[in-house]
């Protein structure tokens, strides 16, 4: 029980941690102190994530889901930085 539950609260916050930033960026329309290379690496380390466990012999599709909504938030918050470098 308590592998779940642990394993849930990892999911949750880790794929949606990225959402905060994101709001903030749409809001301010800003993104100066955000750095490509923290933003490139999380995108990185979740992509590898999602592989190995697409891989593995015992998929747990929570972690698949974390991981996979990580990648895409983590895209977006590099296409936003982007947009934004000038603001």
């Amino acid at each position: 029980m308590l592998y779940q539950l642990t394993g849930l609260m990892m999911t949750l916050c880790y794929a949606f941690c990225y959402f905060p930033q994101i709001y903030k960026m749409l809001k301010t329309k800003r993104a100066r102190d955000l750095s490509y290379g923290l933003m490139a690496l999380s995108m990185c380390g979740s992509l590898f994530g999602f592989i190995h466990c697409a891989f593995s012999p015992d998929p747990v599709p929570w972690l698949m889901f974390s991981y996979g909504l990580s990648v895409v938030l983590a895209a977006t918050v590099n296409i936003l930085k982007f947009v934004y470098r000038h603001n």
